[in-house]
This record gives structure tokens, sequence and C-alpha cells, in this order.
């Protein structure tokens, strides 16, 4: 899941993107169907790159309104300290 977060002013047509979050998940398709988040419960298994020569690949994105300004998007990056970026 690529959840994309966005941010509107009024003085400013459009909307920006000011942060975002993704979970990766690995999973195996039943039945050769995709494997997006709606169908997550249904496949449970991991994915095993052993015992197929194709990956599928899908992904599945979502817009969620951020209070967060354009200015002020970088902020929490920049005050945190060591390694608690990541």
């Amino acid at each position: 899941l690529l959840d994309l977060q966005f941010h509107m002013e009024p003085d400013y047509e459009g909307f920006r993107v000011v942060g975002f979050e993704v979970e990766p998940s690995s999973r195996a398709p039943r039945g050769g169907k995709s494997c997006s988040q709606r169908h997550a419960e249904e496949a449970v298994e991991p994915f095993d790159l052993e015992i197929s020569e194709e990956v599928p690949f899908t992904y599945e994105v979502s817009w969620t309104y951020s209070p967060v300004r354009w200015v002020s998007r970088w902020d929490s990056y920049l005050k945190m300290t060591g390694g608690q970026i990541h």
C-alpha cells in the first residue's frame, strides 16, 4: 500500500504531496489472481521465489489529507536525531 499524504492551501490551486507511507507486503496469489490489499486476507502465505520464475507485482494507492503544510513537510525529519529517521 502506498499512502500519499496531500495538503491544500486556499492561495494555491491544486494539491501538494507533503508525505507518504509505504506498507510492503509479499503474498502468494491464489488461482492466478492479483494480490491487492483487498484480497490480502485470502492470500496469507508468503511468496516463494524458489517455486516460481515469474514475480507478479501489484500495488494499491490511497490519498490521505494531511494538516502538514508544504513549508513544514521536512520538519519531522529535521527534528529527529541519529538513526530515528528509518
